[in-house]
């Protein structure tokens, strides 16, 4: 609804100004609700015209709040970490013409160091972008500017030195910010000039993410369930007993193996293949290698169809079977071992930072409670 055509009716003056304070409480607990931060966006466009489909919004984003009261942003501490460089993560993402209206891009920037989230925002950018590569490169310049800034403030602090990584999905946008000048799309906004000297210079590396693990597509647009519980946990959303997603992120990690396991058996038979030719190849020379053996081209022929099914057995008894046991048999280890790893490490942050994160939950999920139950009072009066 955010994204589409809005031609309700204006709300009145009481309404109006309930509308105005709910999407104040909002906008104040925005960097916290990271799943609904490109629904606050939206509805803060409003502000000076709220209408009845915004008003409507509004009611069904209080409702799902209630049901999350108790979620918040787990923030723990590395213990024993002895490096004297710090990474700061980086994620960049936009929606391309993703309103209906104007058709401007949302863009949106996530920023992590250590498995931490430290800033999270949703904006609109101000020009219409004529390509998804470009709309792709000016979230980017403002998420390096934010990079930057947090960056400083982490070396003034703590005294390391902080690399900035950022990441996109965006094939096009990377191969633009790693050269020097517009090229032919000379329409670039001279920001992006600045990022390729920053990118030049070695202050920001531009690297690769999956377009399924950015969590900076949250921010973007409207997102299915699944695919958003699947995000939350990467990000460090708890619920005060674990993280939030947890069983849709075990089970999109299972399915990512499934699926390198058929793509591996593929290439297996792929290579079978390109063996069996090689032998076919190389059979007259052997027979002609043979003295006193004269064949005809059709017996030649019969010989090398032979031989091939004889091979294409031999391949397979004989160096296929093994190899494929043996890789396989290293693919369940490696995940066996990485489930487990990944849930002892959740067992641990359950049992020894559980009670330090209710803690420090507690008073955000009172003032939570307590605005949420008042813009409630006020949508819906008794």
């Amino acid at each position: 609804m955010v994204n589409d055509f809005d031609e309700t009716e204006e709300l009145d003056a009481d309404k109006a100004t309930k509308f105005r304070s709910g999407v104040g409480i909002l906008l104040y607990l925005a960097h916290d609700l990271i799943e609904c931060q490109f629904v606050i966006r939206g509805l803060a466009r409003y502000m000076s015209k709220p209408t009845e489909r915004a008003w409507d919004t509004l009611k069904y984003l209080v409702q799902y709040l209630l049901g999350r009261v108790e979620y918040g942003l787990l923030m723990k501490l590395e213990e024993n970490d002895t490096s004297n460089d710090v990474d700061l993560l980086v994620y960049s993402d936009s929606d391309w013409a993703g309103h209906k209206g104007p058709r401007k891009s949302a863009s949106s920037c996530f920023v992590k160091v250590d498995g931490l989230l430290l800033h999270s925002s949703s904006r609109r950018q101000g020009i219409i972008a004529l390509s998804s590569g470009e709309a792709e490169c000016y979230p980017s310049v403002s998420s390096s500017c934010d990079g930057i800034y947090l960056s400083r403030c982490l070396s003034l602090c703590s005294g390391l030195e902080v690399k900035i990584k950022l990441l996109i999905d965006s094939s096009s946008a990377r191969q633009i910010l790693s050269r020097s000048g517009v090229g032919r799309i000379r329409h670039l906004s001279v920001k992006v000039l600045w990022l390729q000297q920053k990118v030049v210079s070695k202050e920001v590396d531009v690297s690769a993410v999956g377009t399924a693990d950015n969590i900076a597509d949250l921010g973007t647009k409207r997102l299915n369930c699944n695919t958003a519980r699947y995000l939350m946990p990467l990000c460090g959303d708890f619920d005060g007993s674990e993280l939030v997603g947890k069983a849709e992120f075990e089970h999109m990690q299972r399915k990512r193996m499934v699926n390198r396991i058929a793509c591996n058996q593929n290439l297996l038979q792929v290579n079978q293949r390109i063996l069996q030719l090689t032998l076919m190849m190389q059979l007259p020379q052997v027979i002609d290698g043979v003295p006193n053996l004269q064949f005809s081209s059709a017996n030649a022929l019969s010989l090398q169809l032979f031989v091939f099914g004889a091979m294409d057995s031999m391949v397979i008894l004989v160096i296929a079977a093994p190899v494929m046991a043996a890789y396989y048999r290293f693919l369940w280890k490696s995940a066996i071992a990485d489930n487990d790893r990944w849930l002892e490490i959740s067992e641990k942050l359950a049992s020894r930072q559980h009670q330090r994160a209710m803690e420090g939950l507690r008073e955000d999920h009172w003032l939570l409670g307590e605005g949420l139950i008042w813009m409630r009072q006020q949508i819906n009066p008794m």
